[in-house]
């Protein structure tokens, strides 16, 4: 594609209209739109493409775009760009220019054009592009519609696409740059919207609140990356896959590309394609770079942006004018929350959108403090007392019962209260019930690690519930497994670890391994820092003195050839989940012990010899005892399954611990079983009982 400055392809005589103002050259575009018939005629014969008789508009923003069947079974897209966003069509040639060049073009999911040029229109200078037409639903049409899970992985497949654009060459790029002098130029002219909406306090404070000369220089200061620049719901294409399910096919328009800090991109991603949605804005981040940590300097500097952003004044309209809000009386922490709020905190979607969902989660809470009620008085007291969580459970059960009727205010501090409670009660009775105790033979940072772990439990497990984390449900956060040879059994192992909560768990996690022996950097500076990879979770053998280190990936290929390596561990001919799970072992002394990987079949009607009373299986292929089965118990119908299991352990060691779990109201989650050797096997736990559904919706015990 070449930009000729001085070439025109032909010339009218239409006198098309400008686009100085937005809403009326859209307005424009659609109520006459063949009044631009004679310049798409042009454009269809220069480039041998049957002209049209008449135009529809196929969208309108700043530039006019028809769709024009070319046969039966083809269409194309004509774009005319009017005089003052010719810019825009020259940025799109350059980007598409550069991408086009990537030897990874095709996974960028950009429509490459067929054509382009300029034209003159009554001496003006116009432009135009063709490109095939594109079969999709843009993200603004199908959002309403995608369950969360969905969501999330569009999330994840846009980290993807967007991390290769930004690394693509800039090197002689002649995109227009996003500097710090640019950055100031736009926030003076946000601020009359911001005079017009907040109070005379609030913009005195927004304008000593934004970054210093030496902060923008600084954000400015890095590698500038090749940016989409306007990565919102009208320019993301999904398509229905195979199962029906929404995913992303394309994206469109690259008139505003520029070179920039990636951070920019996010500002209109985050609040306009994804809605402010964290749960979107988490599973992207982990796909685009899982080293990003998500605190309270990385929010200041996007709500910073945002204010220097050109989306801002459609933003504040919008929230004044079409939404009826009010900013007069807001403060400063409360206008950047809204904007930029944190990420690792649940911000509940109305009923309406997630009715369903929300009363589950009400189900799952109640169930966490019918443990609670049982074990309670017995394990007040152990190695973890409940401080400052140490909450009325009556009342708790009052305000996740307002939880139900919709009283959303305050459902954070109860789902974190209620979370952390249970786990302490659960860590407290596992010590007075099973040798060894769990935390004393722990060192002192591991106990820092477990108390980060129970700080955020309440955010973990809505994440968890609401499928707002990585992969797709499969993944535990918490486990306590019991290993049984030959009838006799030993506990002490215990996981405590993350799907959403990396950012705040990775740094705990790295500080225990190190006292431990561990050589964290060496080992995991460059894991963690792989695409598509994330902390998983800390794990304890203190019988055999072991730590456990777990990482989730997306992608086996990026792995180390240490974990590689195990794959042709895997039974062949089983199709499996592209996401998985990868643990290191470590003695006392930080020396590695074995290696493994957990990867899931994606239907065990595949995987032959599965016993009865399982829903999914887990293959764990080991360095040191190979080819592992994990079964995990039908939770659909827990009851028989449970009895299918239980009968199935007989009298001995497995049914004991079993009866011990369901004592505390803890179900067996996974079991390693073989029917060859039925005195050997290892249990994983809990999974909470004790619930059903009355007629009045209501769960209760």
């Amino acid at each position: 594609v070449t930009f000729m400055q001085d070439s025109f392809a032909f010339t009218t005589d239409l006198q098309l209209p400008d686009a100085p103002d937005e809403a009326e050259f859209k307005a424009f575009v659609m109520n006459h739109p063949n009044r631009f018939l004679g310049a798409a005629r042009e454009v269809c014969q220069l480039h041998g493409f049957p002209p049209p008789s008449s135009l529809k508009s196929e969208f309108a923003g700043v530039t006019a775009v028809f769709r024009i069947a070319v046969d039966d079974h083809r269409d194309v897209i004509i774009k005319l760009f009017p005089p003052t966003f010719v810019s825009d069509f020259v940025a799109e040639q350059r980007a598409m220019d550069l991408i086009l060049r990537q030897p990874t073009k095709k996974d960028i999911h950009i429509i490459p054009l067929l054509a382009s040029g300029q034209f003159l229109d009554s001496g003006h200078v116009w432009a135009y592009t063709v490109s095939d037409f594109f079969p999709g639903c843009p993200m603004k049409d199908v959002f309403e519609e995608m369950p969360p899970p969905s969501r999330v992985r569009f999330a994840q497949d846009l980290g993807g696409i967007l991390q290769a654009i930004h690394r693509i060459p800039a090197d002689g790029c002649q995109l227009p740059p996003i500097t710090h002098s640019s950055l100031r130029s736009q926030w003076e002219e946000n601020l009359p919207s911001l005079v017009k909406y907040l109070s005379t306090e609030l913009v005195r404070e927004v304008t000593v609140a934004l970054p210093s000369q030496m902060e923008l220089e600084e954000i400015c200061s890095g590698p500038l990356c090749v940016l989409h620049g306007d990565v919102g719901e009208g320019n993301v294409l999904l398509q229905r896959n195979a199962a029906e399910e929404w995913e992303l096919a394309a994206l469109l328009d690259l008139g505003d590309a520029a070179l920039g800090p990636p951070a920019y991109e996010w500002v209109w991603l985050w609040l306009d394609l994804f809605r402010q949605d964290a749960g979107m804005m988490r599973a992207f981040l982990s796909r685009y770079d899982p080293a990003i940590v998500v605190d309270q300097e990385w929010r200041r500097r996007q709500w910073a942006l945002t204010m220097m952003h050109p989306c801002l004044p459609e933003l504040l309209d919008i929230f004044v004018n079409e939404e009826g809000g009010d900013l007069t009386q807001v403060t400063l922490q409360q206008f950047q929350d809204m904007l930029w709020p944190d990420l690792n905190v649940p911000h509940w979607c109305p009923p309406r959108v997630q009715e369903a969902q929300c009363r589950g989660y009400v189900k799952s809470l109640l169930g966490m403090l019918h443990t609670v009620d049982v074990l309670h008085g017995n394990y007040h007291q152990g190695p973890l007392v409940m401080e400052d969580w140490e909450l009325a459970h009556a009342d708790l059960r009052d305000r996740v019962n307002s939880i139900w009727d919709a009283d959303y205010h305050g459902c954070v501090t109860v789902s974190q209260a209620v979370a952390s409670l249970f786990h302490r009660l659960i860590i407290n009775w596992h010590s007075a019930s099973f040798q060894p105790p769990l935390v004393p033979d722990a060192g002192v940072l591991d106990v820092a690690y477990i108390r980060k772990f129970l700080s955020l439990s309440g955010l973990e497990h809505y994440n968890w519930y609401f499928d707002l984390e990585t992969g797709e449900g499969q993944f535990s956060s918490y486990s306590y497994s019991h290993c049984v040879v030959n009838n006799v059994s030993s506990a002490g192992r215990v996981a405590f670890g993350t799907t959403s909560q990396r950012g705040a768990l990775w740094p705990e996690a790295k500080a225990a391994l190190s006292a431990r022996g561990v050589d964290v950097s060496e080992r995991y500076d460059r894991l963690v820092a792989t695409p598509g990879v994330q902390f998983g979770g800390l794990g304890w053998d203190l019988a055999a003195g072991h730590v456990k280190a777990y990482f989730i990936f997306r992608d086996i290929d990026t792995l180390p050839t240490r974990f590689k390596s195990l794959i042709s561990l895997r039974p062949k001919n089983v199709p499996l989940h592209e996401h998985g799970l990868v643990s290191d072992t470590f003695t006392r002394g930080g020396r590695p012990y074995e290696d493994k990987v957990y990867i899931y079949p994606k239907s065990i009607e595949d995987l032959e010899g599965t016993p009865l009373g399982t829903a999914s299986a887990t293959l764990m292929l080991s360095s040191a005892r190979g080819l592992v089965r994990q079964y995990d118990v039908d939770q659909t119908k827990s009851s028989e399954a449970l009895f299918v299991w239980s009968q199935r352990l007989g009298n001995g060691a497995g049914k004991q611990i079993m009866d011990t779990y369901a004592a505390a109201t803890l179900g067996l989650d996974t079991i390693v079983w073989d029917e060859e050797s039925p005195g050997n096997m290892v249990l994983y736990f809990p999974r909470c009982l004790g619930y059903g559904e009355e007629e009045d919706g209501r769960y209760w015990k």
